[in-house]
């Protein structure tokens, strides 16, 4: 038995996820025995046992599905060892579905995802098996979190982006189940909510290009899943094809009836958008690109993904990231755990060393905490004219500090430049610390004491704070310790060190500060 570090990774071992890079890029007759062969294995080894590892409920979940997937494609394969090995395999999976339908993750307030995983587990293997009450609950299931977990612009309710992604992944699964098996009925009572789900998926790739905003799912890796949005256009908008242009992927595992599916061409987004209900904006102004993720609620619930990460905000510049969220390399309580949750990983402000926002679990347990405590939803207004974009993003979660501690960030945006000024209410001294983390495939190719300057591609990006109240600005980079700061995480269980500036001011509120952000020489 392998000793993984990371809890996580032991779990991952347990749901065969691992078996889908390999299936999405073609295996071989070999590789599809040798995994057929490691499922029975498995399932020898660990009989079922409560509380044992790898049968929890979402684990199950996802053992379903894969073998599921697995044990399909060896049905393609005619030799009697794999015929075998499927026939066990098929027994598994209904003997985990009958276990998974007396232990759904039903937890009260904290539900989340994971109960959408089991319907999608149960609706699956009842279309596998032909067994229609799995199927059943599946359905009821897939459509309480539909209309539940998702808001009305299609958006996943957990603040963040991967996780969207991964969700939207199953139910385009089960919508492609629904269809091979001619549950008409249920795939047209799904389509629009789903529908709404790639728009969202779209949005947040935009043009493959996913900001990891909120917790990074240990299940797979970010890239693996970036044919989300094009799959469910297809299967959206059958018959409008066009060529593949990405590689090895999930999108590989489904065939729109005559080969691999072909995703369509990548969408154009307007300037301007903004989805009030989910919390999450955009500005398009080449050659930036903004993109904002403001918390509706103001703070960050029990069944949620989502970071402390109000105020906060990440920019492209001609297409490339620059500044980024840093990700949450795990779930262990660490202090690089709690780094990626905290605002020290954001773009964003911290006052006195706090948070701009309540997290659950990380900095307060929502539950025991009176509203008012959580201060009021953010009030976020949006003004566009023929050049220039505003978007201002009023929060008050630094109230439960002081009373009158209120921050408005507002966002101006013109081609060239994008500006963004601080005013923080209240009165008082407080240090105010201000964060811009950048992508580590950018250069930082010098730095003075009002900001430094980027080497983004072939373009050359400054930022400078713009100000008369005193402040200290520091680099800081790959820093360990009960602080960690500098640290980028692309996938889980894995961290990078990049560059991290950071502006400190020891000041007496109220303040105004002023950053700008522009190709050199244009300050």
């Amino acid at each position: 038995m392998i000793d993984f570090e990371d809890p996580e990774d032991h779990l991952s071992a347990h749901r065969f996820g691992w078996v889908l890079p390999v299936l999405a890029s073609g295996a071989s007759e070999e590789e599809l025995a040798a995994f057929g062969h490691m499922a029975t294995t498995w399932m020898d080894a660990h009989p079922f046992a409560p509380e044992s590892q790898g049968w929890d409920s979402y684990s199950i979940s996802e053992r379903i599905v894969h073998w599921v997937l697995l044990a399909s494609a060896l049905t393609s394969v005619g030799s009697r060892d794999c015929g075998t090995i499927r026939r066990d395999l098929v027994r598994g999976i209904r003997e985990h579905a009958t276990r998974l339908r007396w232990q759904l993750e039903l937890r009260g307030e904290s539900t989340n995802n994971h109960l959408i995983n089991n319907g999608r587990a149960l609706y699956c293997a009842g279309t596998f098996l032909g067994e229609p009450n799995l199927q059943g609950i599946g359905r009821e299931i897939l459509e309480y979190g539909a209309r539940n977990m998702f808001t009305a612009s299609g958006f996943l309710r957990e603040g963040s982006s991967h996780y969207h992604i991964l969700l939207s992944r199953s139910y385009l699964e089960v919508l492609w189940y629904a269809a091979k098996s001619g549950d008409t009925a249920f795939q047209e009572r799904l389509r629009d909510r789903v529908h709404d789900m790639v728009d969202a998926a779209v949005f947040l790739m935009n043009g493959g290009l996913l900001h990891l905003i909120g917790d990074i799912s240990p299940d797979f890796p970010p890239e693996f899943h970036t044919g989300v949005g094009d799959v469910g256009l297809a299967i959206l908008a059958p018959g409008a094809w066009a060529p593949s242009r990405r590689g090895a992927g999930w999108h590989c595992l489904f065939d729109s009836g005559d080969g691999v599916m072909q995703p369509l061409k990548d969408i154009k987004l307007a300037q301007v958008k903004a989805f009030d209900d989910a919390g999450y904006y955009r500005v398009t102004c080449p050659p930036a690109t903004l993109t904002l993720y403001v918390n509706p609620l103001g703070y960050v619930p029990t069944w949620s993904h989502g970071h402390a990460d109000l105020g906060g905000f990440v920019l492209d510049w001609t297409g490339r990231p620059l500044f980024v969220d840093c990700g949450r390399a795990t779930y262990r309580e660490t202090p690089l755990g709690r780094y990626g949750r905290s605002v020290r990983s954001h773009n964003a402000i911290a006052i006195d060393g706090h948070e701009p926002c309540v997290a659950h679990g990380h900095n307060g347990y929502v539950p025991a905490m009176v509203k008012d405590y959580c201060g009021p939803p953010p009030d976020v207004q949006v003004e566009e004219r023929k050049d220039w974009t505003r978007i201002r993003a009023k929060y008050a979660g630094f109230r439960r500090l002081q009373e009158n501690l209120v921050v408005t960030r507002t966002f101006d945006v013109v081609r060239n430049a994008v500006t963004i000024t601080d005013e923080i209410e209240g009165d008082g001294l407080h240090l105010v610390e201000t964060f811009f983390h950048v992508h580590p495939e950018v250069n930082m190719t010098s730095h003075d004491e009002r900001g430094a300057e980027f080497e983004v591609g072939d373009t050359r990006v400054s930022l400078a704070l713009i100000g008369t109240d005193p402040y200290r600005m520091e680099i800081l980079c790959g820093y360990g310790g009960d602080q960690p700061a500098g640290w980028f995480a692309p996938r889980y269980g894995l961290v990078v060190p990049t560059v991290t500036v950071c502006y400190r001011q020891k000041v007496t509120l109220p303040v105004r500060n002023t950053y700008v952000i522009t190709e050199a020489n244009r300050v």
